[in-house]
């Protein structure tokens, strides 16, 4: 969804909206994305096809206070991906789409 997707109005809106759920303290939420070149390095140019684009999302778990199921790393979760871009779009794409209605 960032590729091609205005990241604030869209991708993040998005993101954002499929991971709140009652386990998660809603203002702990964060996306990030960046682009890189494939030997991992942060773009200082425009995106190109062959380049890479890294998604990360975090949140705060909530604590539901049991003494024998630790939350790891104080409960932070978070998760990143990677993937080659495939396609640059010419202009932007609408925010619509499967699973964004």
């Amino acid at each position: 969804m960032v590729v091609g997707h205005d990241f604030e109005t869209c991708a993040k809106k998005w993101a954002h909206e499929h991971v709140v759920h009652p386990a998660v303290d809603e203002s702990s939420i964060t996306v990030t994305y960046r682009y890189t070149d494939t030997a991992g390095n942060t773009l200082a140019r425009p995106v190109q096809f062959g380049d890479r684009v890294e998604v990360s999302v975090a949140f705060q778990s909530l604590d539901i206070g049991f003494p024998f199921l630790p939350l790891r790393d104080g409960g932070l979760v978070t998760q990143t991906a990677t993937d080659d871009i495939e396609n640059i779009p010419a202009s932007a794409l609408p925010c619509e789409g499967p699973g964004n209605p």
